[in-house]
């Protein structure tokens, strides 16, 4: 009998995420987020998902602090009806926040964004497995080649 293989690296990534529900369109919620959390957020390409029913489309930012050694990521939650991380339904975005170290402060994290008021609701909530599987099998785990993109992100700060 053979054992199967994982691709996931034997590290683990830390990561908090927080479903937000804003009055605005993409571009000023990421305004708003970068304003409270002091950050850049980029867009970036779309971030595609292919099952066997349909193809569904969602934009995302990104920043990269690496002072904190922490990534940011603010997901496009919605696509025809559609959510891509099904704990946060109803919510139109959703900040993914990756740390490789130490423990993500999630409380200050909302209390900030909470802070500006132009935010309808910021949340975060336990996750369903399903959501679990997904991050760490597509977002945490690299297979949309962040890390490489990272490196020219890194370079257009500098």
């Amino acid at each position: 009998m053979s054992k199967l293989k994982s691709n996931i690296p034997a590290f683990e990534y830390h990561y908090k995420l927080i479903g937000i529900i804003s009055l605005f369109k993409q571009y000023r919620t990421s305004f708003i987020i970068d304003s409270a959390l002091n950050i850049q957020l980029e867009k970036y390409a779309d971030f595609k998902i292919d099952n066997k029913k349909e193809k569904t489309i969602h934009s995302f930012e990104l920043f990269v602090d690496e002072k904190q050694n922490r990534d940011y990521f603010l997901f496009n939650n919605s696509y025809k009806d559609k959510s891509l991380f099904r704990t946060y339904k109803g919510f139109e975005f959703v900040l993914l926040i990756k740390q490789e170290t130490e423990v993500i402060d999630i409380k200050e994290i909302i209390k900030s964004l909470k802070g500006t008021k132009n935010l309808r609701m910021v949340t975060n909530k336990e996750l369903k497995k399903i959501d679990e599987t997904f991050i760490k099998k597509e977002i945490l785990y690299d297979n949309l080649k962040f890390e490489e993109d990272k490196k020219i992100i890194k370079q257009k700060i500098k």
